[in-house]
């Protein structure tokens, strides 16, 4: 594969302006597994992967399959304000100046180009309290986190690893850069992104590296809870959760971040449910320990809401972990399943029919009641494919599930007669029930006509004064 043609061009055009660029970062590290995953080694899939990094040729990175090309991030001894008139004809953002980080629009696609720099005290545990700019790559490449990070790559100067990246991944292991103390220090949140590479990657943590995070964990209070919230997504919508979730465990990191959780159940497994944030956090959550006359799902929201995450997502995870809802057996029953749930109706059914173990075993006590052939776990999930056969029916004919569904509305009740206000309510929940249970069409004539007689015959039950 060739050098990406975007980032060829974008380092050509700072070189032609006289100063030097490479690519660095992940992309850089992703394109070199690339190239070793290509390797005749292994068999295929994460173990062909993991084989290869143990290949005794260095290899060179191949910018294909596994790399993000809209991901690619640049460095370069030009400094911010000559950046932006190298890229005068782009768009350029200002997304960091301060730390030397100018955004630049080349052909639609934003790219970070970042000026040389070295960094000295982080009082706060994230933000350098002073940067200067350098005009080496190699002093740049000394600030960052881990060897495989540490990395660049130019399109005729090759890879340049001062740091021996390269033969980390291949010993399989994730090294800090110099001092692991110091990198850690620097910035708490490295913690949480050593655990999510080694658990992706199948690297073992650095003895040094990984004494420096268990002794620094407290460290993590001190950090943003949405940047936490940020790594811990990235954690557990990814394919190696499970083992991150284990090793957050073992690490201490989890006890810090989520006293709450029991951290023997939150040790499951995750790839059964799809990889998305509210499935993922669900299922961690749903390892919370019991709490007397408090709910799974209102304490995962509160958790939740202290990690400063979306309104929605709070939401959806407290829905995943009810436990007061009962399966829909037929059709009118799943109109208001559905009604009650929203769009979250399906998912809430996957998430009862394929949740983490810790979630199961508390429903021990429901499926230990029913009777039928098979086993009772069997017996459990039929159930609940039934009540996802007639939740697509609901959805798939459209049928009515909430007042809005109905052929009328509070303003034809209030121009029959009805009083604004709670009667209206009232009512037009009595005619979606009845319209639920078969009981009356859903047609405005039917609809109006129900109405007007039942107006008429709470005006003849009116006592006379």
């Amino acid at each position: 594969m060739t050098f990406p043609q975007a980032a060829g061009e974008i380092i050509g055009r700072l070189e032609e302006a006289g100063y030097e660029a490479w690519v660095v970062g992940g992309a850089v590290r992703d394109a070199y597994l690339a190239g070793a995953a290509q390797r005749p080694e292994g068999t295929g899939g994460a173990f062909r992967r993991i084989k290869s990094l143990l290949h005794k040729e260095e290899g060179e990175p191949v910018w294909g399959e596994g790399v993000d090309l809209h991901d690619i991030d640049f460095a370069t001894d030009a400094r911010p304000e000559e950046i932006e008139a190298v890229f005068s004809d782009c768009k350029t953002v200002d997304v960091g100046k301060s730390f030397g980080t100018i955004k630049v629009v080349w052909r639609d696609i934003p790219y970070e180009i970042t000026t040389y720099r070295s960094e000295e005290g982080y009082r706060d545990g994230r933000h350098p309290d002073r940067v200067t700019y350098s005009d080496k790559i190699e002093e740049d490449l000394l600030r960052r986190d881990f060897t495989m990070n540490a990395m660049a790559c130019h399109p005729e100067r090759g890879l340049l690893d001062p740091f021996d990246g390269r033969g980390d991944l291949k010993k399989g292991l994730l090294r800090a850069v110099g001092n692991p103390k110091d990198r850690i220090e620097e910035d708490g949140l490295r913690m949480l992104r050593a655990v999510r590479f080694a658990a992706r990657l199948g690297l073992v943590l650095e003895p040094h590296l990984q004494e420096a995070i268990q002794s620094h964990k407290e460290d993590l209070t001190r950090l943003s809870m949405e940047r936490c919230l940020e790594e811990m997504t990235r954690m557990l919508t990814d394919k190696s959760a499970g083992r991150a979730i284990q090793a957050m465990e073992s690490l201490g990191l989890l006890p810090v971040l989520i006293p709450e959780i029991d951290s023997a159940l939150a040790r499951q497994r995750y790839d059964f449910l799809p990889p998305e944030e509210d499935y993922r956090w669900a299922c961690l959550l749903s390892s919370l320990s019991p709490q007397q006359g408090e709910s799974r799902s209102r304490r995962a929201k509160k958790i939740l809401r202290r990690f400063k995450s979306s309104n929605d997502l709070q939401d959806r995870v407290a829905i995943l972990l009810r436990e007061d809802i009962e399966l829909p057996k037929d059709q009118s029953q799943a109109q208001t399943f559905v009604g009650e749930l929203g769009d979250m109706a399906m998912p809430y059914l996957l998430f009862r029919k394929s949740g983490p173990d810790a979630f199961l075993a508390r429903k021990k006590s429901e499926i230990g009641r029913r009777r039928g052939q098979g086993t009772k776990l069997e017996k459990y999930r039929d159930e609940i494919i039934q009540s996802m056969d007639l939740v697509r029916t609901v959805q798939r004919n459209r049928l009515p599930t909430r007042v809005s569904d109905l052929a009328i509305g509070g303003r034809d009740l209030m121009d029959m007669g009805y009083n604004q206000g709670r009667q209206i309510g009232v009512t037009l929940d009595r005619i979606l029930a009845l319209v639920i249970e078969g009981k009356v069409e859903n047609t405005r004539e039917a609809l109006m006509a129900w109405a007007e007689e039942s107006l008429a015959s709470s005006e003849e039950e009116e006592p006379i004064s």
